[in-house]
């Protein structure tokens, strides 16, 4: 932009980047004004114009700071910094913690092992862990993996569906791999679905190219409650996969995302008894926990560092990942929230004070609501009462006895099934098996949850309650069958 702003420029200006889609892919772009009064002129109509939301504007001075830091290592931090600067961090998103995790477009730490496990094994996967985890992240990863390399790819989600058949997701599998004829049975999917590898993998084996056919299926858990819900014990959808597993080996194979239901199938608590369950003999499980310490301080430094332009303390990212316990949404999510506090401050660094400051805060869409809100996601009420009850005692090395102990001083029965519950918190990587007895998976874990202070108690309180009426309702209930 030269000379004065006029309105009419502004029309002119918002009418070319809407013909040219200027905006369709990008999150940034820049507009230089001559002076810091045409800048804020140019800054107030942006704010005024929802297509533009994500823009900022340099005066003349502002670009002159920036020149004068061309020589530090940073330059190019320290100039996308002051680009930012004017745009909302709500639009952003460079920490990313509510949706799918990018690899090639987000800040994406600490999943090679699975992606290469998946990419090179010849064999099906099951994928499982916490809500909030990066399962799905993790699946879309790894699909763009395998597309690259050759190999024939379809993503689909049993979120939405509910039809214990499983004939929508199906549907769509077949939809998505561009087969177009009607499916109308489970029978039907698995002879159209072999047609398809067949061909396709003869025809990139002319080629010399990768032969083989991936299909990854999220939301696992979504489908087995579905199929409880209808009465359907048998889960005949998982038994065709697995029939196809066996019969397209080599070619066609499948990865398969869940939480603790696809756990409860693995750990042979399956809704199918003994060798009816279709669950076994059938995929490799990997299951997914928090970052490492090196890959969660990856995130923290590159999305401060190499995004924004912000330096930090010594000792920041170490601290921030003993904060949030190396969960990746949670090293996100408290990210997110010290870019909030950081924004508008220029040539700045994070301090310890900073990350104090966040973990203390506890006003609206705080760092420790968001933890708490993920328990809650992750385990059941028994289960969140026990680890709350872990870390009110500072309880180091435990197992389902020392809970037993425990119980009695809460008002709570000995004889709950605490077992399952230490197996439920391994699943979710909260806590890992050492020995016949168990330790928390990250040592600073108890720590955050102390953090939640009243809340705590108060839910400490409520789970307590609402356990000892759901026990003295089985109690009654089993003392009724054996009268």
């Amino acid at each position: 932009v030269t000379g004065q702003v006029a309105k009419r420029d502004l029309r002119i200006l918002e009418d070319h980047v809407r013909s040219q889609n200027f905006l369709e892919d990008e999150w940034l772009n820049v507009f230089v004004a001559p002076n810091s009064d045409s800048a804020e002129m140019l800054q107030r109509w942006l704010q005024q114009n929802r297509i533009f939301d994500t823009c900022s504007v340099l005066d003349e001075a502002t670009v002159q700071d920036i020149l004068k830091c061309r020589q530090n290592p940073t330059a190019a931090g320290r100039m996308c910094r002051f680009l930012l600067r004017a745009v909302d961090p709500g639009h952003l998103e460079v920490f990313r913690f509510q949706n799918v995790v990018d690899a090639e477009r987000d800040i994406f730490k600490g999943r090679a092992h699975e992606i290469k496990q998946i990419e090179s094994g010849r064999g099906s996967f099951y994928i499982f862990g916490g809500r909030r985890i990066g399962k799905t992240s993790l699946l879309f990863a790894a699909e763009k993996h395998l597309r690259k390399a050759g190999a024939v790819t379809a993503y689909v989600s049993f979120e939405g569906h509910t039809d214990a058949q499983g004939l929508t997701v199906v549907r769509d599998v077949l939809r998505k791999l561009g087969v177009r004829q009607e499916c109308p049975s489970l029978d039907a999917f698995r002879e159209l679905f072999t047609e398809f590898v067949l061909r396709v993998t003869a025809e990139k084996a002319e080629k010399n190219e990768r032969r083989e056919v991936v299909v990854f299926f999220d939301e696992v858990d979504r489908y087995i409650t579905g199929c409880r819900a209808a009465g359907v014990r048998s889960h005949p959808l998982i038994h065709v996969l697995r029939a196809l597993h066996q019969e397209l080996h080599g070619r066609a194979r499948f990865v398969m995302a869940g939480a603790i239901e696809l756990w409860r199938q693995l750990k042979g608590r399956s809704d199918i008894p003994g060798a009816e369950t279709p669950w076994a003999n059938f995929a490799t499980p990997i299951a997914l926990g928090a970052l490492n310490a090196t890959d969660a301080r990856a995130v923290v430094t590159t999305g401060f560092g190499e995004v924004l332009g912000i330096g930090l303390e010594d000792g920041v990212d170490r601290q921030i990942v003993e904060n949030t316990t190396g969960h990746p949404a949670f090293v996100q999510f408290y990210c997110a929230r010290l870019h909030h506090r950081l924004h508008q401050r220029i040539f700045d660094t994070v301090s310890m004070e900073d990350v104090t400051a966040v973990f203390k805060d506890r006003r609206d869409d705080n760092f420790v609501t968001y933890a708490r809100d993920t328990l809650s996601l992750n385990l059941a009420d028994l289960t969140r009462l026990g680890v709350y009850l872990l870390a009110i005692e500072r309880c180091d090395r435990f197992n389902a006895g020392d809970l037993a102990r425990l119980a009695p001083g809460y008002q709570l029965p000995a004889d709950l099934p605490w077992a399952e519950c230490l197996d439920e918190l391994q699943m979710t990587g909260v806590v890992r098996s050492e020995g016949g007895m168990y330790r928390f998976s990250v040592p600073t874990y108890p720590e955050l949850l102390r953090q939640m202070e009243a809340t705590l108690q108060d839910d400490v309180a409520h789970l307590i309650e609402k356990t000892n009426v759901m026990y003295a309702a089985e109690r009654a209930g089993a003392e009724g069958r054996e009268r």
